[in-house]
């Protein structure tokens, strides 16, 4: 009887050392295709940004564009402050009293 136990820890032992190394080997494999399809979209998007960068880098109508949106919150903002400008004027003179002959608006007739 003990040696068929000592032949059946032995299978055991035996069969798991097997199932262990080929399972190690399926995650090595899936590892190397895992990093290729990693490596392969890469090399694909950064072909992609460099077309679009050079694809770019001589469009006019993208420079007009970007220009324009640089500009735009500057002149925003000083229409903006004009405003504003404008509406503390129209408040101290109908409020305080102050400066009554300075209208902010022309008043029509």
């Amino acid at each position: 009887m003990i040696p068929l136990l000592v032949f059946g820890l032995g299978i055991r032992r035996e069969m798991s050392k097997r199932v262990t190394a080929e399972y190690e080997q399926r995650v090595a494999a899936l590892v190397n295709v895992i990093n290729a399809d990693i490596t392969r979209e890469s090399d694909r998007i950064g072909a992609r940004l460099a077309a679009l960068k050079s694809s770019l880098e001589n469009d006019n109508n993208f420079r007009n564009v970007v220009v324009r949106v640089r500009i735009a919150p500057t002149c925003w903002t000083t229409r903006a402050m004009r405003c504003v400008w404008r509406a503390s004027i129209f408040c101290n003179c109908r409020t305080t009293g102050g400066a009554s002959s300075r209208r902010p608006f022309p008043q029509r007739v």
